[in-house]
């Protein structure tokens, strides 16, 4: 072995290694102020798996690790390889920390999904016209094909895509970390049978950062990544992998990096398609994805995790023999898709194993979903037509039954005044509980329930109970000599 090459060894493990210990250090100084300032924690939604609040500074994290690594690798003893704060690498640093930064916001004010949206959008057309677009498209059974000025708008597709689908696999301890880990080493091989040590550098940098990451989100995490780390991971891996593709290969891009980001972009498509089926909006969380169906089956986290990791693994290693056997390409992305039709099968989803029941009640979903949210967005003139507790809770059952929401109680100071359904919570339930002065409401979501859109009804029942908790107050103590206030709209 060369002097040059153990050189060039020595340096790219100093990078691994100094990004994992940086971004280490960095998560337990951001954790320590976490825990002096109880603000930064997140509030747990109806789709988490975990019931307590968990930090999310797993994005800021990676992001020091990685931009301090790469400084420090500005000052090591590299024969073969260029600056990594050069150039269109600088470029890419500047867009990621920008990615970073809008999740961050997103971590700390919950943005709306249209302005999330909208930052995604200014991303992917920077880095278009700045960083990187493809020209040629090499297709199966096709080939080479110039794709011209429509590379521009493909690109934003792509990042906007891979964003959003990292972020959405963000759903289980250790997954979203563990796929991203896997591709990014992946992609750093290509990068070193190729001979661009450059992009090997780079990928071991953000490799390191990741695995220091991880080590705090493994099942059980005590830290989650947050908006600021899918966003910043999801947009490293849509640069990443369509770059490296075309710089590894012919200068074209393949469907190879499909394949790199298997998991993630099945789940996200197959999401989409779900929800449309459902009538639920695109953007509107359920717990109906991949690992929650895997969970659904039995299996642990930890039997979740290292199954989707093996398979997301699985397929970056089919997208690299494609990439380097082209010949081959198209049996392998056959194959790709009877498998991930296997694991859809497998995961009993209604679309793929009874497609035609699922076509056939779509409409009816859509217009369930449609009116529960009419009356949710309008429940003050909802509940105010009621003269009488019990028609209120008529009222109620109706709106909860369009929100499958089947098991709940009304109870004023440990006395009960109404039950509905049977409210034990099992294994996989839910209870939550709102209150109004004397009067508590406890509500049991079963599994099933949180599997259809656990978002909406998350939004819907902190926008509607509470307004009828007030109104069933007034209805059962209303004011001596004052007759009920009337709640009405001026037009």
């Amino acid at each position: 072995m060369s002097p040059a090459l153990i050189t060039l060894l020595n340096n790219l493990a100093f990078a691994f290694l100094a990004a994992l210990l940086l971004t280490t250090l960095s998560l337990l100084v951001l954790l320590r102020r976490t825990k002096q300032n109880e603000a930064n924690k997140s509030s747990p939604r109806l789709r988490d798996q975990h019931q307590t609040s968990i930090p999310r500074w797993g994005g800021v994290g990676i992001l020091i690790g990685l931009l301090s690594t790469l400084l420090l690798s500005t000052a090591l003893p590299f024969e073969q390889v260029s600056s990594p704060l050069s150039g269109s690498y600088l470029w890419l640093l500047i867009s990621a920390a920008f990615a970073c930064g809008l999740g961050f916001l997103d971590d700390q004010q919950n943005l709306r999904a249209r302005y999330k949206l909208l930052g995604q959008l200014v991303l992917g057309i920077f880095t278009a016209t700045v960083i990187f677009r493809p020209d040629t498209l090499q297709l199966p059974l096709i080939g080479l094909v110039d794709i011209g000025w429509f590379g521009g708008p493909l690109m934003v597709l792509w990042v906007v895509g891979v964003m959003n689908a990292i972020n959405l696999v963000d759903g289980l301890d250790g997954l979203a970390g563990g796929l991203s880990l896997g591709t990014t080493l992946l992609l750093g091989a290509l990068c070193w049978w190729a001979g661009n040590f450059e992009l090997v550098l780079f990928s071991l940098a953000l490799a390191g950062a990741i695995f220091g990451f991880w080590l705090f989100n493994k099942p059980p995490a005590t830290l989650f990544m947050g908006d600021s780390g899918s966003m910043l991971l999801g947009y490293l891996l849509a640069v990443l992998t369509v770059k490296v593709v075309a710089v590894t290969g012919n200068g074209s891009v393949s469907l190879v990096p499909v394949l790199l980001l298997g998991i993630p972009l099945v789940d996200t498509a197959f999401a989409f398609l779900r929800r449309y089926l459902k009538g639920i909006p695109f953007y509107a969380a359920d717990k109906d994805h991949l690992h929650h169906r895997c969970l659904q089956k039995g299996l642990s986290v930890w039997q979740t995790t290292l199954l989707l990791n093996a398979l997301g693994l699985f397929f970056g290693l089919l997208g690299v023999v494609a990439h380097l056997y082209s010949a081959i390409a198209s049996p392998l992305i056959m194959g790709f898709v009877l498998m991930v039709y296997g694991l859809l099968y497998w995961l009993e989803y209604d679309v793929i194993v009874r497609p035609s029941n699922a076509m056939r009640s779509q409409p009816q979903l859509r217009k369930q979903r449609d009116l529960v949210r009419a009356l949710s967005e309008n429940a003050e003139l909802y509940f105010a037509k009621d003269r009488s507790t019990t028609e209120l809770q008529h009222s109620f059952r109706f709106w909860a039954e369009l929100l499958d929401l089947r098991d709940y109680e009304l109870l004023q100071q440990q006395s009960l005044l109404l039950r509905q359904g049977i409210v034990v919570v099992s294994e996989g339930d839910r209870l939550l509980e709102f209150s109004h002065d004397s009067f508590l409401l406890r509500l049991r979501l079963r599994q099933q329930d949180l599997q259809q859109d656990s978002d909406l009804k998350d939004e819907y029942l902190r926008m509607v109970v509470p307004l009828f908790l007030e109104q069933y107050k007034r209805l059962h103590q209303p004011a001596e000599g004052k007759s009920l206030r009337v709640i009405s709209r001026t037009p």
